[in-house]
């Protein structure tokens, strides 16, 4: 059972209405801090091939 980093899930807020980008940088932030659940696949497809979303 994977437990949730309460600490970072609390600071770091999914926004309201988030654009692609921010929420492939969400969940990108969210496997390296916590990965209490896995990145889901639409945005997986939307992630660059060489891993980042910070080069979109």
């Amino acid at each position: 059972m994977v437990m949730i980093n309460q600490a970072w899930h609390n600071q770091h807020k999914m926004p309201t209405h988030p654009t692609p980008m921010q929420r492939m940088a969400w969940h990108e932030a969210h496997q390296k801090h916590c990965g209490c659940k896995p990145i889901p696949q639409s945005v997986k497809k939307q992630i660059q091939p060489n891993g980042s979303a910070d080069q979109l």
